[in-house]
């Protein structure tokens, strides 16, 4: 096995193979090896947040990652992940307002509404939430205070589930 290929095996995002290829072309032993060990971090990591509730972006595309030398992020301890989750805030980035439901580390400050008050969706909107929700047509068309009562039913309902 190559070490692009091992490189692509353990990559979660396979989209845009070619370009990843070729970047990869200039990746040496040494970087090789942090790169995997980073991988197998990050998604270790992306587990625990998973499990608190906290929103992260889904992984970028391999030649991005790769160009942007992502394998030399710093990742959050777990001592850190446990200590935003116990404090009840919001998960999106900076956001530090306090949470609604207790699973779910969403804050109403980051639910996104159209202009005409409909309820468009939400940054940090859990997989179980934003399931529910595209599944159920009567409820996608509230607006405002409406929209707003019944996530925070919902997701009361999912936290306590």
């Amino acid at each position: 096995m190559t070490k692009f290929e091992e490189f692509w095996a353990a990559y979660p995002n396979k989209k845009g193979k070619g370009a990843a290829q070729k970047r990869y072309e200039k990746i040496d032993a040494e970087t090789h090896k942090q790169i995997m060990l980073a991988i197998e971090a990050q998604k270790r990591y992306r587990a625990a947040a998973a499990k608190t509730g906290e929103w992260l972006p889904s992984w970028c595309m391999p030649s991005t990652w790769l160009s942007q030398s992502r394998h030399l992020d710093e990742i959050p301890s777990h001592a850190a992940l446990k200590e935003k989750q116990d404090a009840k805030i919001c998960s999106i980035d900076g956001c530090h307002s306090p949470c609604l439901g207790g699973r779910f580390q969403v804050c109403e400050h980051h639910y996104q509404f159209s202009p005409s008050g409909r309820l468009l969706g939400h940054l940090g909107l859990v997989d179980e939430l934003r399931a529910h929700y595209g599944s159920n047509q009567s409820i996608q068309g509230m607006v405002g205070r409406e929209a707003l009562t019944y996530i925070r039913r919902k997701i009361g309902e999912i936290g306590r589930g």
